[in-house]
């Protein structure tokens, strides 16, 4: 990893520190389940990165029928329900690696998820205590891919954005980072190969010999 010109390492958190994103694919399709929908219009891939008001548009979008349903709490509440029942899953090396850069540069850590979110993984995970700030879905008024989320962390940390390195797994999540100026190191999951590739300046699969 080229570390040069480096001052700030900038996480994501869900598909990118922990194995989530298909826990997001599964309330989406309950919810829609719960309301006799067999056929999903909406491509849950599309909905990674998202903050859950912006992915209940793209599901009210697709699906007039819930218009009247309140979309984002619901899968919000799903989200957690199943995190409370099987705890967090760590992608590969995650805690370590942050660890590692712990006092080389300035680290935070911006989610298009809730800030009680991030309070489960650092007391899951207790590593992850040392990101100094962490910017979430509730800190924006827009959701990746705009650039607004990072750009918020950059400044609170006191780096330029093009000082900054961030990893990030989604469509949305690695426009809103290069959109704001920043590098891009994208995290693989099985059938994003492609996606990522194309928006990012490195790709990774997990945190394995990063620091070497």
């Amino acid at each position: 990893m080229n570390w040069d010109g480096v001052e700030a390492v900038l996480f994501d958190m869900d598909g990118t520190l922990i194995d989530t994103e298909c826990h997001t694919d599964a309330v989406v399709e309950g919810l829609l389940a719960q309301h006799g929908i067999s056929e999903p219009a909406v491509d849950a891939n599309s909905l990674h990165g998202l903050t859950w008001e912006a992915a209940a548009d793209r599901v009210k979008a697709a699906h007039p029928e819930l218009a009247s349903v309140d979309v984002a709490t619901a899968m919000m509440q799903g989200f957690a329900e199943i995190l409370d029942a099987s705890g967090l899953t760590l992608v590969h090396g995650a805690d370590e690696f942050v660890a590692g850069l712990h006092g080389r540069f300035r680290l935070g850590l911006y989610t298009s998820n809730v800030r009680s979110e991030v309070q489960r993984l650092k007391r899951e995970h207790p590593a992850f205590q040392i990101l100094e700030t962490v910017v979430s879905g509730e800190d924006v008024r827009h959701s990746k891919p705009h650039p607004e989320g990072y750009l918020i962390l950059a400044e609170r940390l006191g780096v330029e954005p093009g000082a900054c390195v961030v990893f990030e797994d989604s469509a949305a999540g690695l426009k809103s980072a290069r959109s704001a100026g920043m590098r891009t190191v994208g995290v693989v999951h099985p059938g994003t190969q492609a996606m990522v590739e194309a928006l990012s300046d490195r790709t990774i699969s997990d945190y394995s010999g990063l620091l070497r």
